[in-house]
């Protein structure tokens, strides 16, 4: 697949790009990365539908096979779903376009909420995740910036699937 124009299935974004440039090119590889046949295959397998619980297994899915890995400093990569699942690595932006694959294929209303959680600096949009109607998807809960598990049930990594941190702003971005 060439992803605008980037063979390889991943993007640097350009220098000096802030977080709203970020979020839009998102968009686009979103759009592109549901084009993978491998999200509607695995739709049909799994027999999912526009339903909540459709959510939680992808959810789940996911998690359990993207860990978090951090981009190097003041480089920002955008993959697609497919090359985030084969890789098995991704960070909060990664997440989003692999979770957005899923539901533009499930035709889900969903859009990208980027967030702020500190007092002091309101404006620093410093994670970002999907929220599908009124269900957080954040795949980033339950490990740590370095894609170790921090919350561990029976020697599994464990989802926090439905759950929000706490933050002090917030920018919408309407996806599908």
């Amino acid at each position: 697949m060439r992803l605008l124009g980037i063979p390889n299935e991943e993007i640097i974004l350009k220098k000096r790009g802030n977080q709203f440039d970020t979020i839009r090119l998102m968009k686009k590889i979103s759009y592109e990365s549901a084009k993978n046949p491998f999200f509607q295959k695995f739709i049909n397998k799994h027999k999912l539908y526009n339903d909540p619980q459709a959510l939680e297994k992808i959810f789940n899915y996911c998690f359990q096979k993207v860990k978090y890995l951090k981009d190097p400093i003041n480089k920002q990569y955008i993959r697609s779903g497919a090359r985030s699942l084969r890789e098995g690595r991704g960070n909060c932006v990664d997440y989003c376009i692999l979770l957005s694959s899923f539901l533009l294929n499930l035709n889900i209303p969903h859009k990208f909420r980027m967030i702020s959680t500190t007092a002091d600096s309101p404006n620093n949009y410093g994670h970002i995740y999907i929220k599908a109607g009124s269900i957080p998807m954040d795949l980033v809960i339950g490990q740590d910036q370095q894609g170790k598990e921090i919350f561990k049930r029976d020697n599994e990594r464990t989802p926090f699937f439905n759950k929000e941190i706490p933050y002090v702003k917030n920018y919408d971005l309407v996806v599908y």
